[in-house]
């Protein structure tokens, strides 16, 4: 091959070199990058205690009754750091301290046992836990709901609490700095609290009356904020009455 040929075949494979990093660098730059959300995982997996866990896992099973679908459990909150360490200590601390409030069908008056509906596994009433989470973008967000639990009747629902963390951070967000985050201002929630209860009144007794003013002077006690999965700011409160209290709630975008 003479020197003119030689050099068409060197810079034909030139140009292809140089098509084929052009193309690859393409590739790595714009097709290649990790999403939004394997951005927020790998930043969570380094915060994590134990990688191999999720982000909250429960320990401390202990079933009550199966027929009744009362079980004991405690949620630990995967995260590094000290504020994390004592909010795991009191919710495991909580949920021991369940199982001192169950009250067996045996050690009651007759009459007591004369009106109940249920008799599974000797139990008269018992207080528990239900533990939900949501996770949007970001955000992961563990709820606690106490039920007690009545044979004479139905579950009723005592109160509710709620723990929102920056899954890329391992950080616990306080009430304020999560509405800061979400740019709310907690003046919004009180107002949308109050067009809700303005526009939506329920059925309740005659002899109440809904106290919304009182309501909305107990939401920096009571209301629970959380994120839903579908990034809503859900809002649970207790709305009252004049003789009584009822569970009740609101979003936001």
């Amino acid at each position: 091959m003479n020197e003119e040929g030689k050099s068409k075949v060197f810079f034909s494979l030139f140009f292809i070199v140089i098509v084929l990093l052009v193309g690859a660098g393409t590739y790595f730059l714009y097709f290649n990058k990790p999403t939004k959300k394997e951005k927020i995982i790998n930043s969570a997996n380094k915060v994590k205690v134990d990688k191999k866990k999720d982000f909250i896992y429960y320990e401390g099973v202990d079933v009550l009754s199966t027929e009744l679908a009362l079980i004991y459990k405690y949620p630990v909150i995967n995260f590094k750091g000290d504020d994390i360490k004592k909010l795991n200590e009191q919710l495991k601390a909580d949920e021991e301290a369940l199982k001192d409030k169950v009250v067996k069908l045996d050690s009651i008056s007759d009459e007591e046992k004369s009106r109940a509906l249920y008799t599974d596994d000797n139990i008269y009433s018992a207080v528990v836990h239900e533990y939900k989470t949501y996770t949007y973008d970001k955000y992961l967000s563990l709820v606690v709901r106490e039920y007690t639990y009545n044979c004479t009747g139905t579950p009723s629902l005592n109160k509710f609490s709620a723990y929102v963390f920056d899954i890329t951070t391992g950080t616990y967000l306080k009430q304020s700095e999560l509405l800061k985050e979400r740019d709310v201002l907690f003046s919004k929630i009180q107002s949308e609290v109050r067009n809700h209860l303005t526009n939506n009144p329920i059925n309740i007794n005659e002899d109440e009356e809904l106290d919304i003013d009182k309501t909305i002077a107990g939401l920096n006690e009571s209301a629970t904020i959380f994120i839903d999965t579908d990034g809503y700011i859900n809002v649970e409160f207790i709305a009252k009455t004049n003789n009584s209290n009822y569970n009740d709630s609101i979003k936001l975008k």
